[in-house]
C-alpha cells in the first residue's frame, strides 16, 4: 500500500495513483470518497480499469460502524455517518459492500480496507503448493496413546500468500 504507485513502471510520465489513504476514519463520507477514487483508476492505456470495490474489511473494533454504513436504511441528521444533513436521508451505501471482520486486524483497530474482489485476480492471493494432509495418532499401539492416553492430530501443508495488483485494494488509516 502506497500513496504513489506508478501507473506504468516504464513510463513515469503517466503519473501515479494511491491505494493508501491516511487520516481516513471509517465513516460514510470517507467510504464514498475512497470508492470514488478507486473507480477513477486508469491503466497504462489511460482507459478506466473498472474498479468497483464490493468488500469492506475491518477489525472487530469497527464491525458495528461498518455494518451501520452498509445496512442502515436511513442516515441520521446533523453529522450522522459523517454527513451534515438537515434532515434524515436515504443511505445510498446500503447493500453496496459485503463486510468481512478479521480478528487478526484487531491490533490496528482504526485501519479498514476496500477491495474489488469481483475480478478473476484478487488483491490478496494464496498459492497452494501442497494440499493439507491430515494425520492422526490414535492407534492403541502408538506410544502417545499407550503411554500417556493422548490422541494426536496434525496437518501438513505448504503455501504462501501475498499481494497481487495494488489497484484492487485500498488501505485506509484514521
Amino acid at each position: 500500500f502506497d500513496t504513489d504507485h506508478p501507473i506504468d513502471m516504464d513510463k513515469p510520465g503517466l503519473g501515479t495513483y494511491r491505494n493508501l489513504f491516511t487520516g481516513t476514519e471509517l465513516n460514510a463520507e470517507n467510504v464514498r470518497a475512497v470508492r470514488a477514487e478507486m473507480s477513477l483508476y486508469k491503466g497504462e492505456d489511460n482507459k478506466p480499469l473498472g474498479i468497483r470495490p464490493k468488500l469492506m474489511i475491518v477489525p472487530p473494533q469497527l464491525e458495528e460502524k461498518a455494518l451501520q454504513i452498509v445496512n442502515a436504511e436511513l442516515i441520521a441528521p446533523a453529522g450522522g455517518f459523517g454527513i451534515n444533513a438537515p434532515q434524515t436521508q436515504t443511505n445510498t451505501l446500503k447493500g453496496t459492500f459485503d463486510v468481512l471482520v478479521v480478528p487478526e486486524l484487531g491490533e490496528e483497530g482504526d485501519v479498514w480496507y476496500l477491495s474489488d474482489n469481483s475480478k478473476p485476480i484478487k488483491g490478496i492471493i494464496w498459492q497452494l503448493r501442497k494440499a493439507p494432509v491430515l494425520t492422526s495418532m490414535t492407534s492403541p499401539t502408538d506410544p502417545n496413546v499407550f503411554e500417556r492416553k493422548e490422541f494426536h492430530y496434525g496437518a501438513d501443508s505448504r503455501g504462501n500468500h501475498g499481494y497481487s495488483l495494488p489497484f484492487l485494494m485500498a488501505r485506509c488509516e484514521a
